[in-house]
């Protein structure tokens, strides 16, 4: 497997690529399509899957292209479709420009699997920046979406919770084993990093004692 990640859109959001087999994966499809769109076609990939992590504009601004190009639907949590619905005039509001929402979805639930050539993604649910934010798991890697930043967290003021959000950084930073986070912007990090010194993810903050 190899991972690939395209810097997207005018929120700069991490778009990764997951390559294995000749199959590849899209995630987080938030945006300079045409830039995405070079890579599989000179790598000669097939691509079977568009992923996202939440329904914010940025994270599926060009989900219509690769529902046109490729005649791939959107996997979105069943919990995050009333986010996409509002996605095109969020995009509008930020940026001016509106999202093509004209595109087919598919619905998955905690603790579904995606098969990508002889890897599997797992999609696990943590609410709170939206109420289907996702985490995809693969190996030893984490997408983490806009829930969990090196150093920080998402924000919670635009369909989000923050009484979701600490409940699920509680059972987040109960997980083990060693995982690269590979998160909604900026730059990866660790989980064992995050635990020590994301504040966010202390016992002051989550209130647990």
């Amino acid at each position: 497997m190899k991972i690939h990640r395209f810097t997207v859109g005018m929120l700069s959001t991490n778009c990764y690529l997951i390559q294995d087999k000749g199959k590849c994966a899209i995630l987080d499809p938030g945006g300079d399509f045409g830039l995405v769109r070079n890579f599989i076609t000179e790598n000669q990939l097939e691509p079977t899957l568009v992923l996202a992590t939440h329904g914010h504009f940025d994270h599926v601004f060009s989900a219509g292209d690769f529902y046109r190009e490729y005649g791939l639907r959107l996997n979105i949590s069943a919990d995050d479709v009333d986010t996409l619905d509002g996605a095109a005039g969020m995009s509008y509001d930020f940026t001016g420009e509106k999202m093509d929402s004209d595109f087919e979805t598919i619905t998955f639930d905690n603790g579904h699997d995606f098969r990508l050539g002889d890897s599997i993604i797992r999609a696990a649910i943590y609410p709170g920046h939206t109420p289907g934010s996702t985490i995809f798991e693969t190996g030893d890697i984490m997408f983490t979406g806009d829930m969990v930043f090196r150093g920080t967290i998402g924000r919670v003021d635009f369909g989000g919770s923050m009484e979701e959000m600490k409940r699920s950084l509680i059972k987040f930073r109960k997980t083990e084993g060693s995982y690269v986070l590979l998160p909604g912007h900026g730059e990866s990090t660790t989980l064992d990093r995050e635990k020590a010194d994301n504040p966010y993810l202390s016992d002051a903050f989550l209130d647990v004692h």
